[in-house]
């Protein structure tokens, strides 16, 4: 059985209580569900703290299975996880050969995330 992982981000245009909510109702749509396996906040700019309360409530509306977060160095993730109810499941960061992201990269690994 093939099994698929259902997965997006909100972008920083829709940053915010209100732009995210509706971004997650659009990407449901476009996706033609009414879940998600996890949904990421693409980076930390503008009001993403709104964003992350928006995200909180369709988890807890059973819509979202996983929220979490992308880009986040140490700093904005700790910040990020004391203002908010459910701690993120997820720190996506970009590394590559040509990208060597360290900071993050043992700061995830020490908190297990």
């Amino acid at each position: 059985m093939r099994e698929r992982c259902r997965t997006t981000k909100v972008w920083i245009t829709n940053a915010g209580y209100e732009k995210a909510k509706a971004s997650i109702e659009e990407s449901l749509k476009k996706l033609r569900t009414d879940y998600l396996d996890l949904l990421l906040i693409h980076q930390p700019f503008g009001d993403y703290y709104g964003t992350y309360r928006a995200m909180e409530e369709f988890y807890k509306a059973g819509k979202i299975r996983a929220i979490g977060v992308s880009n986040f160095g140490p700093d904005r993730y700790l910040d990020l996880e004391y203002f908010s109810e459910i701690k993120p499941a997820v720190n996506q960061v970009e590394t590559h050969v040509f990208q060597q992201r360290r900071l993050p990269f043992d700061f995830c690994c020490r908190v297990t995330l």
